[in-house]
Order: structure tokens, then sequence, then C-alpha cells
């Protein structure tokens, strides 16, 4: 098992620039969304995992109704998360990886 510390860096973009937090995380994910509470990372597979972000530590796992997640952005008027895989379709899931809607990258094919 091979596990990789990712540093998770918050910053004040708004006034100073500086950095104000930050925590590690042990585990691997390609990218990171918040819902203001929670953080949200996507495994670049089918799975999205929650951070406690107090902690680092993984609070929950879920396994998503088609699509990968390499990129994925909470959603707070649809309650959900659009994800992708760079080269496939946009989907949009709700907190327990359930397909909501689905983007076809080609829509004209």
């Amino acid at each position: 098992m091979v596990l990789i510390f990712i540093v998770i860096m918050l910053m004040d973009r708004a006034t100073t620039g500086y950095l104000f937090d930050s925590l590690t995380y042990a585990g691997a994910i390609r990218d990171l969304a918040t819902d203001g509470t929670r953080l949200f990372g996507g495994n670049a597979a089918t799975g999205i995992l929650e951070i406690d972000p107090n902690t680092g530590a993984t609070v929950k796992t879920f396994t998503l109704t088609g699509g990968a997640t390499r990129a994925i952005a909470w959603d707070a008027t649809r309650k959900g998360f659009w994800n992708t895989a760079f080269g496939g379709n946009i989907f949009l899931h709700d907190t327990n990886g359930v397909l909501k809607t689905n983007y076809n990258k080609y829509p004209h094919r």
C-alpha cells in the first residue's frame, strides 16, 4: 500500500494573500471541492471521499453511478457535485453518489 501525503493550504486571496491554515491528508485525490463545511476529493476513479477539514481523516467514501472524478466542483444550488474525467462527459451527482444529470461532451455526434 502506498500512502500519498497531500498538504492542503488555505490562502486568504481576498485581502492579504497569506497562508492562514493547512492540513495533511494521507491518501490520493486528484481535485478538491468544499460545500463550505466539509472537503470532498475525487480519487480519479468512481469514488468521492469526504474529508474532515480539521483532522484530514476520510469520513466517508461513496461510489458514483457513471463517470470517474478527476475534476470536481460543488454546486450549492443543486446540492451536488459536478465531476468529469477530462475526456468524457460532465456529470452531476448528489451527496450519496447518485447520478442526477449528465451533459454529453459531443451532443451532435
